[in-house]
C-alpha cells in the first residue's frame, strides 16, 4: 500500500475510536444503568457497541501504523478521485448520524431509524428499490419490538410519543 492510503486509515481508524469514545460517554449521561435479574441494564448494549467500535479502530490504526514506515512513497502517485469530496462525503454522513441522534429524543425511534436507514442506503448507492423499502419499513419496527417490548428497554419519549 502507498503512504497516503494507509495514512487515509489510520485517519479513519482514530476517528472510529472518536466515535465510540463519544458514544460510551453519552450513554454514560443519557442512558439509566438500573440492572436487571441478571445483572444487565439499559447501558449493556451501547457499552458493547462503543466498545467494538474503539477496538476496531485502534485495531484498524496500530495495524496501518506499523506498516506505514515499510510503505512506497511516491510522489508520483496521484489518486484517481478527489480528497476533497472523500471528506465531504465523510463530514455529510456524520452529520446525518448527529440529526439522527436528535431525531431519536425529539421526533420518535421508529421515524428517525427509518430515516437514517433510508439515507445510509441512499448515500451507499442501494440500487434494489423493493429491499430499500422493505428493510427501511420493517428493521426499525423489529428493533423496537425487540428492545421495548421483549427486552423492556425504555427508549426516550418523544413528541409523538413512540
Amino acid at each position: 500500500m502507498r503512504k497516503a492510503e494507509l495514512l487515509q486509515e489510520i485517519i479513519t481508524g482514530i476517528f472510529i475510536v472518536g466515535v465510540g469514545g463519544l458514544y460510551l460517554l453519552l450513554t454514560l449521561f443519557h442512558v439509566e444503568g438500573i440492572k436487571d435479574a441478571f445483572g444487565m441494564s439499559s447501558r449493556t448494549l451501547p457499552y458493547i457497541v462503543s466498545s467494538v467500535l474503539i477496538c476496531l479502530g485502534l485495531i484498524l490504526s496500530i495495524r496501518n501504523i506499523r506498516v506505514y514506515s515499510s510503505a512506497i512513497d511516491d510522489d508520483s502517485y496521484k489518486e484517481t478521485s478527489n480528497t476533497k469530496k472523500k471528506y465531504i462525503r465523510i463530514f455529510k454522513f456524520f452529520v446525518a448520524i448527529n440529526i439522527y441522534f436528535v431525531g431519536i429524543l425529539y421526533i420518535s425511534y421508529l421515524l428517525s431509524t427509518a430515516l437514517m436507514l433510508a439515507y445510509s442506503m441512499y448515500f451507499c448507492e442501494f440500487k434494489n428499490k423493493i429491499a430499500f423499502l422493505i428493510i427501511t419499513l420493517i428493521t426499525p419496527v423489529c428493533i423496537y419490538y425487540i428492545f421495548a417490548r421483549i427486552m423492556m428497554i425504555p427508549l426516550p419519549d418523544t413528541l409523538l410519543g413512540f
